[in-house]
């Protein structure tokens, strides 16, 4: 029972505040990997043409 009540409510801050800052990491490194792809593609295009 306490570990659901602590699974379900956000009761710990630093929890949650790890949660967040691991979602930006992921976000971050998801737009830097959508980045690269973008300039390679444009890069490859450019070279073909």
């Amino acid at each position: 029972m306490a570990t659901g009540a602590t699974l379900g409510e956000p009761k710990e801050p630093q929890r949650s505040g790890a949660g967040i800052i691991q979602n930006r990491i992921l976000l971050v490194i998801l737009g830097i990997i959508v980045v690269i792809t973008i300039l390679m593609a444009i890069t490859f295009f450019v070279r073909r043409h």
